[in-house]
Order: structure tokens, then sequence, then C-alpha cells
């Protein structure tokens, strides 16, 4: 039976992490440049499926301590390892936005929308409790509420153990039970579990995909004819993005669930795949900080610094010029790589030292 271990590396994995990553940047890039009908702007639409790649290869990842004994005190050493790196990160980019949101306060800069800097989303987003409906949603560092519904779901990773030590068939019975509760919480909440981020509630979009990558983590892998696999990834992806406009909700969730799991057992037969090339798997290990950073890149360069260089907004060069609109895009994700590459020799080495040294 093959699973994922520390020692397994799932190279299409790797390179799905990356297309993620800039994916997701994308999704929010693009609408600086084009918006309505343009074709830029609806493309970029489909891109929001990343944020639920997301969530699936986070419980993906995890599925390796499913089979440790959990007590308090290794909780604790777990969540202290994960966040050592991840936290001091979300600090760095949270604290650009307090700068300004000081900065509006002293009335030195103005904003269209002042709601995106809140002050009172300051301890919400410290506290990482900023996806359980605490605090204005959206609000400061606003991709960083998946990084609080991530955090939120390794909670369950005890539990998640106990169920699998006991059977495979326990463990997708916890998963089936807990899509089931969010389906009801984002339903009492006349919200699509698929858009739940937007009233700040994102715990209930994240934790059922989580526990779904447990589970494809720990799925037999080895039995599927290829066939079969090749079969499910390729009808997975053209539902997905074989319709007018993305897909959400539930259909939406179990289709990209469908394509991960085929990826990750085409990989485990050592079927190939475009995602496994290793241009794409070699720069993997930045898409936390690209994803992090890609708010901060957004506001400084397309807010501020373009508009104001140029002497025009963001959407009249998409209009005029989409040569130009796609050089700043593309210089958009090469400065949140170059972002992300200097934070993880910098700020996420020694935020990671402070931070384990302060928990342990």
């Amino acid at each position: 039976m093959t699973v994922i271990s520390q020692e397994t590396r799932l190279r299409s994995i790797d390179g799905l992490r990356n297309i993620m990553c800039v994916g997701i940047a994308l999704y929010h890039f693009i609408p600086y440049f084009f918006s309505g009908n343009d074709p830029e702007y609806l493309a970029s639409r489909y891109f929001s499926y990343f944020t639920d790649v997301f969530a699936v290869l986070a419980g993906l990842f995890s599925a390796r301590y499913l089979k440790d004994v959990w007590t308090i005190t290794y909780l604790k050493s777990f969540l202290v390892k994960r966040l050592s790196r991840i936290y001091p990160l979300h600090l760095a980019t949270l604290a650009f936005y307090i700068s300004v949101s000081a900065l509006l306060v002293l009335n030195v800069v103005k904003v269209e929308d002042r709601s995106r800097y809140d002050f009172s989303a300051v301890l919400p987003h410290l506290t990482l409790t900023h996806s359980w409906g605490f605090g204005p949603a959206m609000a400061m560092n606003y991709p960083s509420w998946m990084i609080s519904a991530i955090a939120t779901s390794y909670l369950v990773l005890p539990f998640a153990a106990m169920a699998f030590r006991r059977s495979r068939l326990l463990l997708v019975t916890f998963a089936i039970f807990t899509m089931a509760i969010c389906l009801i919480i984002a339903d009492y909440n006349d919200i699509d579990i698929t858009r739940s981020q937007f009233i700040g509630i994102g715990i209930v979009r994240v934790l059922p995909s989580f526990v779904v990558g447990l589970v494809i983590g720990k799925i037999d892998k080895t039995k599927t004819p290829k066939t079969v696999i090749i079969a499910s990834m390729i009808t997975a992806f053209v539902l997905l993005f074989g319709f007018d406009t993305p897909l959400h909700g539930f259909i939406r969730l179990v289709l990209i669930y469908v394509f991960i799991a085929a990826i990750v057992m085409a990989d485990s037969n050592n079927i190939n795949s475009p995602l496994s090339a290793k241009a794409l798997t070699r720069i993997s290990t930045y898409s936390f900080g690209v994803y992090l950073w890609h708010g901060v890149i957004a506001t400084v360069l397309f807010r501020v610094l373009v508009p104001k260089l140029l002497n025009q907004d963001t959407i009249s060069i998409g209009n005029n010029s989409s040569i130009l609109a796609y050089s700043m895009l593309i210089g958009g994700i090469g400065i949140s790589f170059t972002a992300a590459a200097i934070s993880l020799k910098t700020i996420e080495i020694w935020g990671s030292n402070l931070f384990n040294k302060a928990f342990n």
C-alpha cells in the first residue's frame, strides 16, 4: 500500500501548489486591469478554484501525522512547528496594513474603501481567529483568512487520527460528517460554502477540504487502473472549466477532490503529467510567500505606484493597452516571487527562531 510519507515527494502536487499560488495572485491582480465581459477577467474567475485546492493540499501534507498518538503536548509541538514559519510572515504582511490604517487615522493617505483597513480587525488577525467570524470580514491582511482557517483545521487532527487508527472507513465517515456540518452552517447563513469567507467564516469553506485532503493522503493508490486515473483527471478538469462561469458549492468541491486524488494516484503510479515539470516543482517552496505577499504587492504597485507614474488608473491601462497590462501582471507575479524568496531567507528564518523560542 502506498501512502504519502515524509520521504515520498509528489512532484505533480508540488507543481500544482506553485500554479495554485500564482493563480490566486492573478485572481486578485487581473481585476485591477480588466473587468465586466473582458475575457481576461472572466477567465480569472476560475482561479478561485485554487483556494479550495490550497485547503485540500494542507490536509494532504498533514496526512502522515494520522498514525501518531496525539496528546496536548504533542499538539502544541505540532502547532508550533507548523506555525513557526507562517505566522512571522503573516505578521510581516499584517504590519503593512496596520501602517496604512494608522496613516488613514492621521489623514496622511486616502483610500477608496476605508473598511479594508478597519483597525478592529487587528486582534482577530493576531490571534488567527479572523476566519471564525470575529472582526470585520476581508479586512486588513485579507489573504491570511486562509492561514487562520488552516491553523484551526489542524485542531481536528487528533480526532481524525483516532478515527483513522480504528479504520479508514471511519476517517471517511468523519470527512462526510465534517462536510455536512459545514454545509448546514453555510446554508444557515444563506451563503454558498465556497463563498463563506466573504462573511468572515472561512473555516466553513476550508475545514471539509482539509479533512478530505487527509483521506486522499491515506487512500490506497496502487490498485486503481491507469485508465481510470487518467479518465478521472480529465473528466474533473473538463467539468470544472467547461462551463461559461465557474462552479460553486458542493459539486465544485467534489470535482476538485476527484482531480487532486487523481493527480496523487498518477504520481504514485509513475504517470507523468505537465504538473510534474521540474520548472514548476523547483519553485514550489515559495508558495506560501507568494500567497501572503501578493496582496501587499497589489496594493503598492497597482493602487499607488502605477496610477501615479502613468497618470491613469489601471482599468484604463487594460482598456488601452493589453500588452502593457499583461506586462504589469507578469511584473507583479515576479515581484511577489522576489519578495517570497527574500522573506524565505530572512523573515521566515528569524521569525521561526523567535517563535520557537517563545513557545518552547
